[in-house]
């Protein structure tokens, strides 16, 4: 009588069946977890940097124009409509009208202080020498 042969496995066979039955289809989850997860991450991470990186670059342009620029950057300047400077030269002021303004009110306070009316000539000549070198004062 021939008795049916039964597989019979041993330990060790049942211990890699074990894992190979869990542990593959559980390592590949976490893996699938893990990259959906740092796809995610890393791309709004990119995302906002370049945004950050775009308004810097943007607003340096804004920077440099208001922190780097002196008087020969400037053309024209027009403020409430009107032009204030031309071509370098300012054009809503009067140099000469406002000179005489200027000195008829230090002249008016150089009579309360005796040691201004004695530096007047000095300072005058300095002021001129540097503005205006051909212009007479006091």
């Amino acid at each position: 009588m021939n008795k049916p042969r039964t597989v019979r496995l041993g330990l060790l066979w049942k211990i890699i069946l074990f894992l190979t039955v869990t542990l593959v289809p559980l390592a590949a989850i976490t893996w699938w977890i893990s990259v959906r997860a740092l796809t995610t991450n890393l791309t709004d991470e990119f995302t906002s940097k370049g945004s950050a990186i775009a308004r810097s670059l943007a607003s340096s342009g804004v920077d440099l124009l208001l922190t780097r620029a002196t008087a020969q950057h400037i053309r024209e300047l027009i403020v409430g409509g009107r032009t204030v400077v031309k071509d370098g030269a300012m054009t809503g002021v009067d140099f000469p009208k406002a000179r005489a303004e200027v000195l008829a009110q230090m002249r008016a306070g150089m009579a309360a202080s005796d040691s201004l009316a004695r530096a007047m000539p000095a300072l005058d000549r300095a002021m001129a020498a540097h503005f205006e070198p051909d212009c007479p004062c006091c």
